[in-house]
């Protein structure tokens, strides 16, 4: 995928299409691949920008423990995703995947795993078909 660089104010187009890759993974169920993808550019990144990409990426090991069967870790790390990506200074990346958008997927995504903290059920993952996309429509084109 090409991403014009009038998009995307924040991040260079070779980095832009990694976010994308990563964020095509998250997508397709690969969760895990999708984190090691944004963990590159996270170790590269500084500010908002790293803030965000944290975010995303204990939100992606967060289904990556969903999905094996860690319940605990799952919901340590979806908190701390969350928290990072709800603060006012960590908008997002301009043109591919917002914060509201995250949360929104996360919101979604996560519920059953949240609730069953409470009944001390714990919910296999959905599979991916059934995942909501996260990111800007840009990724749907």
């Amino acid at each position: 995928m090409v991403v014009r660089a009038a998009m995307v104010k924040t991040l260079s187009e070779p980095d832009a299409t990694r976010f994308l890759k990563g964020l095509a993974l998250l997508n397709a169920g690969e969760a895990f691949d999708a984190h090691e993808v944004w963990e590159e550019l996270w170790l590269e990144a500084g500010g908002a920008r790293a803030r965000f990409l944290q975010g995303m990426i204990q939100l992606a090991v967060a289904m990556h423990h969903w999905q094996t069967g860690r319940h605990s870790a799952a919901r340590r790390l979806l908190e701390r995703g969350e928290a990072k990506l709800r603060t006012p200074e960590t908008p997002g990346l301009t043109g591919l995947c917002n914060s509201a958008e995250a949360l929104a997927w996360s919101t979604s995504l996560f519920t059953p795993l949240i609730a069953a903290k409470k009944t001390g059920e714990e919910p296999e993952a959905p599979p991916p078909a059934a995942w909501p996309p996260c990111g800007s429509d840009v990724m749907r084109n």
